[in-house]
């Protein structure tokens, strides 16, 4: 399944949320996720803008492979995902496969729909606050980023490692 979306960095997270609510924006998620991402030594994945990971939200795990394909003013990537019962059986699991625990994220996210698009706020300590927009194709991305009052030129295709790197350089 694809997944398309792009990042807008440093926001008034306080403005983004008033905005949303004036759009009659419905909030679906709030809470803290934890991402385990995996990869082989070489970092294999990472380097080809693919991402392995188990998501920890709420005590649920969500095993996820994203692979990229394209980027231009949204990132575009094949998603999948699936539950998985235990955290410690499924990285036991990618150990066997060559794959190792490589970095923690810890992110506090308040998530929205709006005009077919999620919005997602995300909060990872020592970054500013940042935006990600998915929509069902470029375009929605594009008007979703408009009507929060952001422009084109706003949007990154970016990945987390990008954002980390950007914040952690």
């Amino acid at each position: 399944m694809d997944e398309i979306e792009a990042k807008i960095l440093e926001i008034d997270e306080r403005k983004v949320i008033e905005r949303i609510k004036s759009l009659g924006g419905k909030k679906v998620f709030e809470g803290e996720i934890k991402t385990y991402i995996f990869d082989t030594e070489d970092r294999k994945l990472k380097n080809s803008g693919s991402q392995l990971r188990i998501r920890d939200i709420n005590g649920k795990f969500v095993l996820g492979m994203k692979i990229e394909k394209s980027r231009g003013k949204t990132k575009v990537m094949d998603e999948y995902e699936v539950t998985v019962e235990n955290f410690d059986t499924m990285k036991k699991i990618l150990k066997s496969l060559g794959y190792y625990l490589i970095e923690t994220i810890k992110k506090y996210r308040v998530s929205y729909r709006i005009e077919g698009c999620r919005i997602d706020i995300d909060r990872v300590e020592g970054i500013p606050t940042f935006l990600e927009i998915e929509g069902s194709d470029e375009e929605k991305v594009v008007d979703c980023t408009n009507l929060l009052g952001f422009s084109e030129k706003d949007l990154k295709p970016w990945t987390i490692f990008d954002v980390l790197e950007k914040y952690k350089a």
